[in-house]
């Protein structure tokens, strides 16, 4: 991915993930301003105060400054396609009274769903708290995301306590018109393109040696990784599914409407 194809989102309480092409973000505190590109090389993690070209504020209700990775074909799947996303976010030195991790979960243009560790509990968002669903479905989406609390809160245990890190997941899904899953799951550290899961293979893997470390943690627990490959070629694909038939009346998608 060249440097041009990072783009600037907010993920507001209000509003989905938008484009926003060309803008430098804003002040971030200690994150700075400015571009900083993608890199490939093997060059270590981006150092904690490093300028990014992506945010994300105010997506939960303590107000933590979110920043994600995402290209433009993910950004317009989220608007216009059927895709199930989870933005997950951990960090390593959570402000008191602030979750060290939390979780957003979208239907195209929707949030539908959130979850942190103070409460460690999935629940839904907005209008899909009418939405009508087993009994056990949010109790598997909580299993599940507390399963991964676990890992990203192990992966930053790789560059010890000294200085702050931010580690992002976008996992999910999108259904083109002949209802063919494409899976997604990439992750950034600190704003930047870090590494991905191949699920036909089953691991996880990036340029740079702190990737691989924690891809080689992550794969010591095979049930993370059968996990991680049913997510993403069948159990997603399946809830947005039935999520697009249970809410659609909650949807507001752009575009044409979902079938």
């Amino acid at each position: 991915m060249d440097e041009e194809d990072i783009v600037v989102i907010f993920l507001d309480r209000a509003q989905p993930p938008r484009l926003r092409g060309g803008l430098a973000g804003p002040d971030l505190g200690e994150w700075g301003r400015g571009g900083a590109g993608v890199r490939r090389n093997h060059a270590p993690p981006p150092a904690p105060g490093l300028p990014l070209r992506m945010r994300v504020p105010r997506s939960q209700p303590w107000g933590l400054a979110l920043l994600l990775l995402l290209l433009p074909g993910t950004l317009r799947a989220a608007e216009s396609h059927r895709s199930l996303l989870y933005h997950f976010t951990a960090v390593s030195n959570p402000a008191s009274g602030t979750p060290a991790f939390w979780v957003s979960g979208w239907l195209g243009p929707q949030q539908y769903l959130s979850y942190n560790n103070l409460r460690a509990q999935a629940e839904p968002y907005g209008a899909w708290v009418w939405e009508s669903q087993v009994s056990w479905y949010w109790e598997k989406e909580t299993t599940d995301l507390r399963d991964k609390e676990k890992l990203f809160l192990e992966a930053l245990k790789v560059f010890g306590d000294r200085d702050s890190y931010t580690l992002q997941g976008l996992l999910g899904c999108e259904l083109g018109p002949d209802n063919v899953s494409v899976p997604m799951a990439k992750y950034a550290l600190n704003g930047e393109e870090f590494m991905e899961f191949d699920p036909k293979l089953g691991i996880w893997d990036g340029d740079w040696p702190e990737a691989r470390t924690i891809g080689i943690k992550w794969m010591k627990h095979p049930e993370a990784v059968n996990k991680e490959k049913t997510f993403l070629l069948y159990s997603c694909p399946h809830r947005l599914l039935g999520h697009l038939e249970r809410g659609r009346g909650n949807l507001e998608w752009k575009g044409e409407q979902p079938p």
